[in-house]
């Protein structure tokens, strides 16, 4: 069994905001997709067409597939604390070294709200970006 997947199962709350401090905001925090977040697909994908919860749940990597396209443009989804709904995800784009993008988007069927978790969200990465990272130039898209 791979690692991450050993480690999801051991440890549940690697996927909730419970126990973590780390990209934990007031009403949101910041995770990697898994398997179960696909029937939710709508809510956090970049695309305005439809999308099978099927296919997406077998794209997002769990741990068994050992491919590095997560490494090369990771993708985290921006999960409202009080109830674990993925309500939006950033991609971070970091193959244009020194400069850096984060392209962010969020369902918006969660109206004002949304635009609160965002800015939320954004300033948790950037200063993780920043700080963290030590990245010199990070621009939002």
């Amino acid at each position: 069994m791979p690692a991450i997947t050993e480690a999801r199962s051991d440890h549940p709350p690697l996927l909730s905001a419970e126990g973590q401090s780390y990209l934990v905001g007031d009403e949101i925090y910041l995770r990697p997709p898994a398997p179960a977040d696909a029937d939710l697909v709508q809510s956090w994908k970049f695309t305005v067409f439809p999308i099978s919860p099927d296919r997406i749940r077998a794209l997002i990597d769990d741990g068994k597939k050992g491919d590095d396209s997560a490494r090369r443009r990771p993708q985290l989804l921006i999960v409202r604390r009080s109830d674990e709904r993925p309500v939006g995800s950033m991609l971070l784009n970091t193959g244009w070294f020194p400069h850096h993008h984060i392209d962010i988007t969020m369902d918006p069927l969660f109206g004002s709200n949304a635009d609160r978790w965002k800015v939320e969200a954004l300033a948790l990465m950037m200063r993780h970006m920043v700080e963290e990272w030590q990245l010199p130039i990070v621009s939002v898209f």
